[in-house]
């Protein structure tokens, strides 16, 4: 509102000059020309003196003062554009902003809060109430799940040690077992000595002196018999064993010793005496020993002479006859020694490589729990063909 005259309000109120020049003075307001201007504060100042003289003063309950008050403002502004063409003109914009402002009585606004007050603390109260109320059931919660947790750590314990008491009482009773079976395994050297002279002593120890077996000689080469003055063996023959002991000693045959001085061999002896010889003598095992021979992928002909317990020398002929030159450290295939161990008379048996590893877990012991893991996925692939972006 633009000022005016006071002549001019004077006018719109329907007041004369006199007596509105007399209140602006009540109202503290000195004006002595009716021409003089009076701002919108004024007014107002003269406004409120009128009411409280007529007995309306303001109060908070008052319907009649305004309860907010609404300020509209707009403001036009040139804008100068640059088209952004080389020599093209520049252009004008006029830019227009309106604002709009809104003010509200503090009284108005202290009504309402006191109206909302008994509303928004029945709100917070009920909201207080819930949160507690979810508190105590977390609380509750959170103390079952310490519990169930405490059972299952006490439950595990007592198993871990019921566990830990059957493997101790296990591992007693195989020591136990085992150190009975090492004493029932050990053997007494004075027994074994017992046991192994024992037949020496019973058998019948023949002794004849040196004088006789060379007269013996001597009369069979002159064609003339000669008794032995010793005692003779079971027979009655006057038939000498093959072997005979000497105290502890083991001495040859006739044969043997025969050999050895390099005197004649008797001609003839009597059946029953080379069997009496051959009961204590050594017999060389005739027929062949064939042996199951493991053979892998690869092997050296030293590994397979040595598992045929023959000379690595033989097996090196043996490849040489079938036309295969190899030396004792080279290493065969699988064909090839099977070859040649049917052709020095044994079995050739197929190993599996694993062989080794699967006698070893059936030889193992495993101690603790066996617990499940989740799968481990390994993804191969050139760069940058998407292994990441599968991931």
């Amino acid at each position: 509102m633009s000022d005016v005259t006071i002549k001019q309000l004077a006018t719109v109120l329907a007041t004369p000059v006199d007596k509105l020049l007399a209140q602006l003075e009540e109202a503290g307001m000195k004006f002595s020309d009716p021409e003089q201007s009076i701002s919108s504060k004024e007014k107002v100042k003269l406004l409120g003196f009128l009411r409280r003289n007529h007995g309306k003063r303001e109060t908070a309950g008052d319907d009649s003062a305004p309860k907010q008050v609404t300020l509209k403002r707009r403001t036009v502004s040139e804008l100068t554009v640059n088209p952004g063409q080389r020599g093209a003109a520049t252009k004008t914009v006029n830019v227009e902003v309106r604002q709009k402002r809104t003010y509200v009585k503090r009284s108005v606004v202290e009504d309402q809060g006191k109206v909302l007050d008994p509303e928004r603390e029945d709100a917070l109260r009920k909201l207080e109430e819930s949160q507690a109320k979810r508190d105590a059931e977390e609380q509750a919660r959170l103390e079952t799940e310490r519990r169930r947790q405490e059972e299952e750590a006490r439950q595990k314990a007592a198993e871990e040690a019921r566990l830990k008491a059957e493997e101790e009482a296990r591992a007693a009773a195989a020591a136990a077992e085992a150190k009975a079976k090492k004493q029932d395994e050990v053997i007494d050297p004075a027994a074994l000595v017992a046991e192994t002279v024992a037949p020496v002593a019973e058998a019948p120890v023949e002794r004849p002196r040196r004088s006789d077996d060379r007269a013996g000689e001597a009369a069979g080469r002159h064609g003339k018999p000669k008794h032995a003055s010793g005692h003779r063996g079971r027979d009655g023959d006057g038939a000498t064993p093959s072997k005979k002991y000497f105290g502890n000693e083991l001495h040859l045959s006739q044969e043997g010793s025969a050999r050895r001085t390099g005197r004649k061999k008797p001609r003839a002896r009597p059946l029953e005496q080379s069997r009496s010889s051959g009961a204590h003598g050594f017999s060389r095992p005739s027929a062949p020993v064939v042996r199951e021979v493991q053979i892998g992928e690869t092997i050296s002909v030293a590994d397979l002479a040595q598992r045929m317990a023959v000379k690595g020398a033989e097996v090196v002929k043996a490849l040489f006859k079938m036309g295969v030159m190899a030396t004792i450290n080279q290493v065969i295939d699988h064909d090839t020694a099977q070859l040649v161990v049917e052709e020095m008379g044994h079995t050739a048996v197929k190993a599996a490589e694993t062989d080794a590893e699967v006698s070893l877990l059936a030889h193992a012991e495993v101690n603790g729990e066996a617990v499940a893991r989740p799968p481990v996925v390994t993804i191969m692939g050139p760069v940058d063909h998407g292994k990441t972006s599968l991931l």
